[in-house]
């Protein structure tokens, strides 16, 4: 939340109208707005769990996490938001931010590192936690979609000589994507990373879901 301050200063002017001998003092206001740092109310939210201890641990498993998610809710529900469990992938955790938790970037990410830890005192079998959000869950990516945004950088590449090429698209989860690409030809390195660089963004830009783009001759 930002909270504004309003500042006001006083200064004068005199206008002078003809004839010279008649004066009008004219009051100007001039108006500051001052920003305080924005606070997310889920600051000490980390310190909170930890309080709880950690007793004995448990096995990774659905019903858990759900437990662990449990401690963790209160304190959320408090501030206006919620976690929710979307997927367990071997050893990864995938959860979804709902709420405030969900709208605010500093929220997120004090979120995160709160739960993480939490989860992570439970259940010590856990690799990655993985936060999906809202818009994960739009447009489904497909290698003709993947096509589609490579066709925008086509036009570019042919100039210069080269080409670029889907290798592969797998989904490892419901939750994740990689990507594997071939850039072919005559390619400066330094117009091939700038490439690279714009390619994964407009990938990501597009489908949010993507966790890794790699080109071939990277490894």
């Amino acid at each position: 939340m930002v909270r504004r301050g309003i500042s006001a200063g006083v200064g004068l002017r005199e206008l002078r109208v003809h004839p010279p001998s008649v004066s009008v003092l004219a009051t100007e206001t001039k108006t500051a707005i001052t920003k305080d740092p924005i606070i997310s109310p889920f600051e000490d939210l980390g310190d909170k769990l930890s309080q709880m201890g950690t007793s004995d641990t448990l096995p990774l498993t659905e019903d858990n996490v759900e437990k662990v998610l449990d401690e963790c809710r209160p304190y959320l529900v408090a501030d206006g938001g919620n976690v929710s469990l979307k997927e367990i992938d071997g050893p990864d955790v995938y959860l979804q931010l709902e709420g405030a938790c969900g709208s605010c970037a500093s929220s997120i990410v004090t979120v995160q590192m709160g739960i993480s830890r939490r989860l992570r005192e439970k259940i010590p079998e856990i690799g990655e936690i993985k936060a999906v959000s809202a818009s994960e869950e739009g447009e489904e990516i497909s290698e003709a979609g993947i096509e589609t945004v490579l066709d925008g950088v086509r036009p570019f590449l042919k100039v210069t000589g080269a080409t670029i090429e889907l290798v592969q698209f797998a989904r490892p989860s419901q939750y994740a994507a990689t990507v594997k690409l071939r850039i072919s030809g005559r390619v400066t390195a330094a117009i091939s990373r700038s490439v690279k660089m714009e390619i994964i963004a407009r990938l990501r830009r597009q489908f949010p879901i993507i966790s890794d783009v790699n080109f071939e001759g990277d490894e």
